[in-house]
């Protein structure tokens, strides 16, 4: 008795040794995010990891994990690693199998250009520069609630469109493959060829704004005027056709440009190349977004409607926000203060401010006192700027964060 016991027992616990070979499943947990990126624009950027905060090394982890499955294989575009799917053809039932079946047309229409062109860096440096950082968009996208995967929102020229509450992001590639527009790819002239050249990563679309979006990493892109005023008018067709919300005539006046330092911001504030990136880009606004979790939250508030006038009551409670006859753009006056909002991270209107304050040597609206708030980490940037024309003061990023 007390030997079949044992025995028994022990089958008990071999039994529960044995490991099973289960296949990995890829609709949920961090294989569902990095396979939905991959199948979305075609490559995953190890940059993006600075978005996930504390769970940046379980997203590195599964990262390795399926190169060492040879699912994915590395490459290294500027001395920053990024990853494609290996031989996706032979692979891509397991992938897609549990994912909306749209996935696989979206990857060979879109990804799978960025998937090439990382891999020959060589001769195609520029297209997989750009792939690198439009992946670092999507998830930047995603992250913040855009609806940014082909499933989950409204395609270009369907009869869905964007919902009055809802913010979508288009890549570049979607947008030129509209049918909308004649890319002249005959000509040589960069100029000329219009809108195939322009350096947009893609576009935001909806209840908060409709916005060019630019990745100029560390240093400001090259930049053709003629040429990224054309993708903007084609961004704004767009909108106007797709959005249920209310969209303004004529091309969009607003991008966002994302960075990763605040010295590349100065740059572009500070530029007189016409041929690089500065604020003679033909948009009104430009917002300087840092590529970190701080920009994260910035998009994130930049995607409610009504999100500037709301954060203006947010930061500046106390202030009056009717500033149209002081002869300056600024947000809010109490008292003797006259307050410019950086916290609404439109670099080109910070410009605009200081060069009336310089002009007028102080004396636009009389004995008046300037102050410039915004965040701690946007604080080098304005230092630099500002030259000592208005007093800086500092608020706290969850001061802005508005409800959703």
């Amino acid at each position: 008795m007390a030997e079949t016991e044992q025995r028994e027992g022990l089958e008990r616990g071999q039994r529960t040794s044995v490991k099973r070979n289960r296949p990995p499943s890829y609709n949920k947990g961090y294989r569902n995010e990095i396979v939905k990126v991959l199948l979305t624009c075609g490559t995953f950027s190890y940059k993006s990891l600075e978005l996930y905060g504390e769970k940046k090394e379980m997203c590195r982890r599964k990262l390795k994990k399926m190169e060492e499955e040879n699912m994915l294989e590395e490459f290294n575009v500027e001395h920053k690693k990024i990853v494609r799917f290996r031989k996706f053809e032979a692979n891509q039932f397991k992938i897609t199998k549990e994912l909306w079946p749209g996935y696989y047309g979206h990857y060979n229409n879109y990804g799978i250009a960025n998937a090439e062109a990382i891999a020959r860096t060589a001769s195609r440096l520029s297209q997989a520069e750009k792939a690198r950082r439009e992946s670092e968009i999507v998830v930047m996208m995603i992250k913040a609630g855009v609806k940014t995967t082909p499933e989950d929102k409204a395609r270009i020229n369907s009869e869905k469109c964007i919902g009055e509450n809802e913010t979508c992001f288009y890549s570049s590639l979607e947008i030129k493959d509209t049918g909308m527009f004649k890319l002249r790819m005959d000509k040589t002239n960069e100029q000329e060829r219009g809108t195939i050249n322009s350096r947009v990563i893609g576009s935001l679309i909806g209840c908060g704004g409709v916005y060019a979006i630019y990745h100029t990493g560390k240093r400001p892109i090259k930049w053709a005027k003629s040429v990224e005023g054309q993708m903007a008018y084609a961004i704004s067709v767009i909108a106007r056709d797709q959005y249920n919300g209310n969209v303004p005539a004529g091309s969009i006046k607003e991008c966002i440009v994302i960075g990763y330092t605040n010295e590349v911001f100065y740059k572009i504030a500070t530029s007189e190349n016409n041929a690089v990136l500065g604020l003679n880009n033909g948009y009104k606004s430009l917002y300087a977004i840092p590529y970190d979790k701080n920009g994260l939250t910035i998009i994130q508030q930049m995607i409610k409607p009504e999100w500037r006038e709301k954060m203006k009551k947010r930061v500046l409670p106390d202030h009056d926000h009717v500033t149209n006859n002081l002869g300056i753009e600024a947000d809010g006056i109490r008292g003797a203060e006259i307050a410019f909002l950086f916290c609404i991270p439109d670099l080109s209107r910070l410009c605009r401010f200081l060069a009336a304050l310089a002009f007028s040597a102080g004396q636009i609206t009389g004995e008046m006192h300037y102050v410039i708030y915004c965040f701690d980490f946007q604080k080098e940037l304005v230092e630099q700027l500002n030259d000592g024309l208005a007093e800086i003061r500092t608020v706290g990023l969850e001061k802005a964060i508005l409800p959703s």
